[in-house]
């Protein structure tokens, strides 16, 4: 492609919603083969643009968040018209749409899109992110049909997390993943944000019939699941579902001490992979932390390098269970650990540097405690640890307080970054 074709595709993009007016579509329902031949050349023309990523007003907290997670990214604007100016690249796509401004993609513009899905245009995408959308059954289903005929059969990666697919649309994407589905080599899924103890029971009876055995990555953050829905998804996983699975996401789903018990209880056969687990936003409290805690100290989990488990309710028993399970060589793998938003103080700091000053958490780069009832005490002991050496990997270390006068000096000395 010349370089005067990537300054049209640009051009194209940037003025896309001013063009879609000056035309008249005024976001009426259009198919693929209707757009006009010139725009259709340009989604064409636009598969040989290497590592295009267009920005159409998102802010920079949204910059960060899909530049470190996709490698290529378009933001669309949700009007019908704007599909015409898809970037269809070599070896993947993702979509992104800002967040904070309106309008998404809805129903209606997926619809659309699934009809250039099933024209073939797509079938050489790996990655399709379509996360932070209002797309609901109706187009999701529309999704699914366009599908059926394999037209993405070289997707590796899908993301439909936090829009508003409920479990009636969420069924109808069951038969691509079964063993066998025209999705079924997905090794990234992810969807939400209306699933919930029925629909994820459903889908793990699913995953039991031998469905998504390449996944690595499952995300489920942002529904309704609770500890019924966790505790069918456990007992899938132990009974052989999702047999490579390494990172699982449970964000915000109303998941408390149960469902982390028969998630822990299972572990060593379940989820013998997994080395990122996100578990922020559940009432988890202390006695599902000293679950999941007691089986790492069993030997489960024994590859996790990464844990979050933000605003969870763990207080300072919690807290010190985890420093003991360290203490006792659980964790030895892990490199990051957030725990901020809690309810933990100085006790539960102490006993995790007192951990620490015994050699626990020694490949740790990255803790969050902040905003937690810390004091003096917890911060001095968290210093004194790291001034005796000990946490010797860690290169990050987010607290209440970066004005603590011993913490602050160790970490100045010690190259950490106190944030």
């Amino acid at each position: 492609m010349s370089m005067s074709t990537k300054r049209i595709c640009t051009q194209v993009h940037v003025e896309s919603g001013a063009d879609a007016r000056e035309s008249g579509a005024n976001g009426k329902s259009i198919t693929f083969a209707e757009l006009p031949p010139d725009i259709q050349q340009l989604v064409v023309d636009a598969m040989s643009i290497p590592e295009a990523v267009l920005w159409s007003g998102t802010s920079k907290v949204d910059r960060q968040l899909v530049v470190g997670r996709i490698k290529r990214v378009l933001a669309l604007t949700g009007h019908p018209w704007n599909f015409a100016y898809t970037r269809l690249l070599p070896n993947d796509i993702s979509f992104h749409v800002e967040v904070e401004h309106k309008p998404w993609i809805d129903d209606n513009a997926m619809i659309i899109f699934a009809d250039a899905i099933a024209s073939g245009a797509l079938v050489q995408i790996h990655t399709l992110d379509l996360g932070w959308n209002n797309i609901g059954d109706e187009g999701l289903k529309a999704f699914a049909d366009a599908c059926a005929s394999g037209a993405l059969e070289n997707l590796q990666e899908l993301d439909l997390c936090q829009n508003k697919i409920t479990d009636v649309g969420f069924a109808t994407i069951f038969p691509l993943l079964e063993k066998g589905g025209k999705l079924a080599g997905l090794t990234s899924f992810g969807i939400g944000s209306g699933i919930t103890v029925g629909g994820v029971k459903a889908f793990a009876g699913v995953l039991a019939s031998g469905a998504l055995a390449q996944v690595t990555t499952l995300g489920l953050n942002h529904n309704t699941i609770g500890d019924e829905g966790l505790s069918a998804l456990a007992d899938a996983c132990a009974n052989g579902a999702l047999p490579q699975l390494t990172s699982l996401y449970l964000v915000d789903n109303n998941i408390g001490s149960v469902g982390i018990a028969a998630l822990a209880a299972c572990a060593n056969r379940a989820f013998v992979h997994v080395n990122t687990m996100h578990l922020s936003y559940n009432a988890i409290g202390d006695v599902g932390l000293i679950a999941l805690v007691d089986a790492c100290a069993n030997g489960a989990f024994a590859h996790l390098i990464h844990i979050e488990i933000e605003d969870s309710s763990i207080g300072d028993i919690g807290l010190t269970a985890l420093a003991n399970a360290c203490a006792n060589e659980a964790l030895v793998n892990l490199t990051l650990l957030d725990i901020m938003g809690n309810r933990f103080g100085d006790d539960g700091l102490s006993a995790l540097a007192t951990a620490c000053e015994n050699g626990a958490l020694a490949n740790l780069t990255f803790l969050n405690i902040h905003d937690n009832p810390i004091g003096d005490d917890g911060l001095s002991a968290l210093a004194a640890a790291c001034d005796n050496a000990k946490l010797p990997s860690l290169k990050i270390l987010i607290v209440e307080d970066i004005d603590h006068e011993a913490l602050s000096a160790v970490c100045l000395k010690r190259n950490i970054s106190l944030e």
